[in-house]
């Protein structure tokens, strides 16, 4: 995703401090943090997934309108 892991850990933690005393915050915004990953490690997998697919079928990539490096940020997008 093109971020820093350290800074995001940092990021956590302020929210963390902010909030600690908001129960229902918290946990809401794990749940947020959750889905969002959850939606992130589907898309990486179903990118991977279609590469091998792609390739296993022998796919020309000059029959494609878009080069598999636009493909990619399409998806990562």
């Amino acid at each position: 995703m093109g971020i820093d892991p350290s800074f995001g850990i940092g990021c956590l933690g302020k929210v963390n401090v902010m909030y600690e005393d908001d129960m229902e915050l918290m946990v809401k915004f794990y749940q947020f943090v959750a889905k969002e990953l959850m939606s992130w490690w589907i898309t990486i997998t179903a990118t991977e997934d279609l590469r091998k697919q792609l390739e296993s079928a022998n796919f020309d990539t000059d029959a494609s309108i878009l080069t598999p490096e636009q493909i990619q940020e399409i998806v990562e997008n």
